[in-house]
């Protein structure tokens, strides 16, 4: 494993993020990896468009990104690993997800800052209602 250190740790946590709430999103609802977006449009033009709404709360709450880090994320879901995100794992595997801490804080901060997220608290919701039934 290899260490690089970063100037801007919340620019650099929010690219993270937004790799996280859109190809995780996108991936556990399918129950694929990322594959599903190797060669489909519709796919990219909706991890794009999720991208564009998680983009602007980013900023709003300070991150320095630029558009380009959208494209470089078109990119690598457009490669389409095979390997699934731990969050189609998890759901597959009837465990509870990270869904909170992935999709909902994007909807949450996007409200804290007046940036209306309509496809991104969709996506959270479908997430939210296909978690496992907890017993009491």
């Amino acid at each position: 494993a290899s260490v690089r250190t970063v100037a801007d740790i919340h620019s650099s946590l929010w690219r993270k993020l937004i790799s996280n709430a859109v190809g995780g999103g996108i991936a556990v609802l399918a129950r694929r990896g990322n594959a599903l977006f190797r060669g489909d449009a519709e796919a990219l033009g909706l991890a794009r468009a999720l991208g564009e709404e998680v983009l602007a709360v980013a900023r709003a709450d300070g991150a320095l990104l630029d558009d380009s880090v959208l494209d470089v994320l078109l990119t690598t879901l457009g490669q389409g690993s095979a390997h699934p995100p731990s969050i189609v794992v998890d759901r597959i595997a009837g465990r509870p997800t990270e869904w909170v801490e992935r999709n909902r804080i994007v909807v949450d901060k996007g409200r804290e800052h007046g940036v209306q997220t309509p496809l991104n608290r969709m996506l959270a919701t479908l997430i939210r209602v296909g978690e496992p039934v907890r017993a009491e």
